[in-house]
């Protein structure tokens, strides 16, 4: 298997100033995932959540044991931790949460300002091979005798850059409320100050002591290790290494993207939310929907909604989302934007599984953006996994688990439920439509092979090279008694392309329970890509709900808004 590249990213408090922060740091990480990265994300406690717990200390204790108040302040960083995995998983990527103790991460020295000086690197790249993210608490370590220690004041810095050196040097990201290290904090008032597009650690150490931890420098310093500096969704930010020091171009703002959105149901709500949480990169221009009558979330703004979705159309607006139930309806829609001078963003499986070469030669026409990774896989990746796959060498194979509303439906079954009970737990969870007949048939994951088909190879998929079968006529029985064996069930699509002919299949298999297939569960999705030369790149994640495949269409809108950002050529100086 193919081991994918990983990059440390460091959140700190600044940026965690309360839980709303957490579904947006979720999109930070999400962004390096479907780069094919793992990642490692360091957190810091709450704003504000480390000085209360130190008062604290000091209200019970005159003079406190300074193990235990170590103890204590690193609740904030556990607790950072913990809402992060489960705004991960909400968001649909594989994560798990590693601490001190499972990462063997010990330091030396005063026990509130101590200096990390070991770490189990093998155990946290093992992790990485089955989770897309880990998620470790920054700032605190365990001493030779297992005690808890901290690193000082800004410690989770020192954290990531001391991680990111025992992986054998990979990216690391410290993720501030500003977009980089600037000549004086822009907050102080006076001349704007200018941002530094690369800086050397000597001169970091000068002007960003207050922004990046000193001790943490001075080790990256020592360990001629690089790292970066940036704000959430930025393109980029301050480099710091060896220098030269340079001053970066002025930037021209970006300004907002206007949104129309079509469809507020499941997913449109989703992305509508994310929308909304971010008014200082999208404004959104209206929202068509079927039935101005029918109830809708109390957040949902009335002022917004249409039912006349070409009224809509000509508005003004730089993007247009298309998240509709009505795929001849999604297609026109589709069309008549790309026609207009607008970039699409859709979800639309059926749409692109039918007419993708067509849109996109429509998109090539007009010079417009069409993306659509919502398409397949929710956040699961796959789109952009082929893609990074076939820059690495030619693709043989695909298979995978791409259907979450089979996959959930067949473990309940496993558990003993019956098929309509499965089914209406599953439409209940939003994972399977009130019509789940293109899941249940196995056109859905027909449909998404196709689009994914289309680009490992460049052929379309046709039915005379595909054969498709669901789990409409499995016996619930059946499936218990092949668990009770050890086996798991599972809907597998699969292709193989070789001398120049595709052939495909989409059917239930029974698989043993340690396959990596067999081992994905519930609304989970997998997909293994397989090249020439033997190498197999594997991702996983979930493939169904509202919040996974909105996850997607944001993060096609966010690789739009980073792309609208230009800037000039840059300044040598010395600081």
């Amino acid at each position: 298997m193919v081991e994918q590249a990983i990059v440390v990213m460091k959140l700190g408090s600044s940026v965690l100033r309360s839980v709303d922060a957490f579904p947006v740091v979720a999109h930070e990480i999400y962004r390096h995932v479907r780069q094919g990265e793992r990642v490692v994300a360091v957190v810091s406690a709450l704003e504000g959540r480390t000085n209360g717990l130190l008062a604290e200390a000091r209200a019970v204790a005159e003079d406190p044991d300074p193990h235990h108040v170590a103890a204590l302040l690193g609740l904030g960083e556990h607790q950072s931790a913990l809402l992060l995995a489960l705004a991960l998983d909400r968001a649909g990527l594989a994560a798990t949460r590693l601490g001190p103790a499972e990462l063997s991460l010990t330091a030396v020295g005063d026990p509130l300002d101590a200096d990390p000086v070991s770490l189990d690197a093998a155990a946290l790249r093992s992790a990485l091979q089955e989770h897309s993210v880990a998620v470790v608490p920054g700032f605190i370590a365990l001493d030779e005798n297992g005690r808890d220690v901290l690193l000082g004041r800004g410690g989770s810095d020192l954290t990531a850059l001391f991680i990111a050196d025992a992986l054998g040097g990979v990216p690391c990201r410290l993720i501030k409320d500003v977009d980089g290290i600037y000549e004086h904090d822009p907050a102080a008032g006076g001349a704007a100050p200018r941002r530094f597009d690369a800086i050397a650690w000597s001169d970091a150490l000068r002007v960003g002591g207050r922004l990046v931890q000193p001790k943490a420098i001075e080790f990256a310093q020592a360990r001629k290790l690089g790292f970066e500096v940036a704000a959430l969704g930025a393109a980029r930010g301050t480099r710091v290494g060896a220098g030269p020091t340079q001053l970066a171009p002025c930037a021209n703002q970006a300004a907002r993207l206007r949104v129309a959105l079509f469809g507020a149901g499941t997913v449109g709500y989703g992305v509508y939310r994310h929308l909304a949480a971010d008014p200082e990169r999208f404004e959104i221009v209206g929202i068509a929907v079927d039935d101005l009558r029918k109830a809708r979330p109390a957040d949902l703004p009335r002022a917004l909604l249409t039912d006349d979705p070409w009224a809509l159309l000509q508005r003004p607006a730089d993007m247009v989302v298309e998240v509709l139930g009505d795929d001849q309806l999604a297609f026109d829609v589709i069309s008549r934007a790309l026609r207009s001078g607008k970039d699409v963003v859709t979800a639309n499986k059926p749409v692109m599984a039918n007419h993708g070469p067509l849109l996109e030669a429509l998109a090539h026409e007009h010079a417009r953006q069409l993306a659509y990774s919502a398409s397949v896989g929710g956040s699961l990746p796959c789109v952009e996994l082929v893609r990074l796959a076939a820059r690495r060498g030619r693709i043989t194979g695909l298979e995978g688990v791409l259907n979450g509303t089979c996959n959930f439906i067949l473990d309940r079954l496993a558990a003993g439920d019956d098929f309509g009970a499965a089914l209406a737990d599953a439409q209940r969870r939003g994972f399977a439509e009130a019509d789940p007949t293109q899941d249940l048939s196995g056109q859905d994951a027909a449909s998404k092979l196709r689009i994914l088909v289309r680009e490992a190879f460049g052929r379309e998929l046709g039915p005379e090279n595909l054969s498709c079968l669901g789990i409409e006529g499995l016996s619930a029985k059946d499936v218990q008694a092949q668990a009770e064996l050890g086996l798991m069930t599972r809907v597998v699509a699969a292709c193989r392309y070789q001398d120049g002919i595709i052939e495909a299949q989409i059917a239930p298999r029974a698989l043993g329970a340690d396959a990596a297939l067999a081992r994905v569960r519930g609304e989970w999705n997998l997909l293994c890509v397989e090249l020439e030369d033997g190498a197999r790149i594997l991702a996983r994640g979930k493939g169904a709900g509202r919040w996974p495949t909105a996850q997607a269409v944001f993060a096609d809108l966010m690789d739009a808004w980073r792309a609208s950002c230009t800037t000039a050529s840059g300044l040598s100086v010395a600081a």
